[in-house]
């Protein structure tokens, strides 16, 4: 009965009685248009892997083997066709071993494992098959490459899938769900984040969750070296599916002749912020997507963005300035009538966005007294005027409005602060002893 007088209920008084999480904070996400990304999904390294892979198997297929692999002769046409940089019969030291199976080809049977998991192909009596959607990437290639993200995610991006037969690798599965969160704090954070630190993250939150004193001396020891690998290799396949980079990585070869990558950052992409999104809302983020107001008028515009971040500010005007003709007149027309510093500062920060169209438009704005200092300081910095067409007039006045908007931002302690910090205290005091001549209600 409580069920149905609840059904019963309009929307907004059921979400006042079932409440969400509270919100974990507003996350700010720059997302290209679905033709970009469309683009971009087909150009990932995983996408033309598979693409190729299916090219191969073809309408009629191939045999596999007994235990449903490829075989080792199509596993070495495919290391060619797909690029893997997988080796047969590696030679370490003074010995070789001999491949005797594709599963000993990581490159190979990864991408055979994820075209399964994927149902872009499928075995069938002995053979691998293309399905009806593995024959038709290109019809949808984001709703491709996002159900291969999803599959990859799925069986693993550490280990893929493989069987952990003696349970030494028990900490792959800690990193491998901590993966949906990883995303979205590399979103959450608007900045690249260390490779290195992440991994110390994760030790930490293990010895949380574990009780690593009861474990060998020799596990206890290794584990920050294989942690380290373990995130390693998670960002290196959240990058060989277009979904982050990894920038910075440092390449070596450890005891045994193996490549080892260490270091580098984390950052996502177009395409990992616009598969992130509905992961971060499921976390209890509030997200803020660029272009959602690229129909407001510009003081609209500026109001909506005042109190995000740099980079967010700037991708809203980006999403803004894109969807019309004449964005650098209406930007400084919202300068010509704003009314405080700080929102004068947002404007021309909107023009710096514009760019090189704005050029003009800010010239312009120097028969404004009020506006000259900012015009010409915003013309001067971009190369745009010599740096002694700032007159001390317009640097005064300049610094006075800079003031003014931290003062409007943060009160007086923000002013002594920005006077303060780089300032010795002869400058300050003379600086200060010119304000009085500057014709501004500041």
């Amino acid at each position: 009965a409580w069920i149905d007088r609840f059904n019963a209920l309009p929307d907004d008084e059921r979400a006042r009685l079932l409440p969400g999480p509270p919100s974990r904070g507003v996350v700010h996400l720059e997302v290209p248009d679905d033709a970009t990304l469309a683009v971009a999904a087909f150009e990932t390294p995983v996408m033309r892997q598979i693409a190729a892979f299916l090219d191969w198997v073809g309408d009629d297929g191939h045999r596999l083997t007994q235990k449903g692999n490829v075989k080792l002769a199509d596993g070495k046409v495919l290391v060619e066709l797909l690029d893997t940089a997988d080796q047969f019969d590696p030679t370490i030291g003074d010995r070789t071993f001999r491949t005797t199976s594709t599963t000993e080809l990581p490159g190979v049977d990864l991408v055979f494992r994820l075209a399964l998991a994927a149902r872009l192909a499928r075995r069938h009596r002995g053979r691998v098959l293309r399905t009806r959607r593995g024959a038709g990437l290109t019809d949808d290639p984001l709703a491709v490459w996002r159900g291969l993200v999803d599959a990859m995610l799925d069986i693993g991006l550490i280990d893929a899938g493989r069987d952990d037969r003696h349970g030494l690798r028990w900490w792959v599965a800690f990193l491998e769900e901590g993966a949906g969160e990883l995303l979205g704090v590399a979103a959450s954070a608007g900045e690249p984040l260390p490779v290195e630190a992440l991994a110390r993250d994760a030790v930490d939150e293990l010895g949380a969750t574990y009780d690593l004193d009861a474990m060998p001396d020799v596990v206890r020891r290794s584990l920050p070296e294989v942690i380290a690998g373990g995130v390693g290799r998670l960002v290196d396949r959240l990058a060989w599916l277009g979904v982050a980079t990894r920038d910075g990585v440092v390449v070596a070869r450890d005891h045994w002749g193996d490549e080892r990558r260490d270091g580098g950052e984390l950052a996502l992409t177009g395409l990992g912020r616009w598969f992130v999104r509905p992961m971060l809302t499921a976390q209890g983020y509030d997200v803020a997507v660029a272009g959602e107001l690229a129909d407001a008028s510009a003081d609209a515009l500026l109001a909506a963005v005042a109190d995000r971040p740099t980079d967010a500010i700037h991708a809203e005007v980006r999403a803004w300035a894109t969807a019309r003709d004449d964005a650098a007149h209406e930007l400084a027309a919202a300068a010509r009538q704003a009314s405080t510093p700080d929102e004068r500062a947002l404007a021309f920060e909107a023009l710096e966005v514009v760019g090189d169209d704005a050029v003009d438009v800010v010239r312009d704005l120097t028969d404004d007294p009020l506006l000259r200092p900012w015009a010409m300081g915003w013309l001067v910095a971009r190369g745009d005027e010599q740096p002694d067409a700032l007159t001390p007039a317009d640097a005064t006045a300049g610094f006075v409005q800079a003031l003014a908007v931290a003062l409007t931002a943060g009160g007086p302690d923000a002013v002594v602060e920005m006077l303060a910090a780089d300032t010795p205290v002869a400058e300050q005091t003379a600086i200060i002893a010119q304000l009085w001549r500057v014709d501004d209600p500041y």
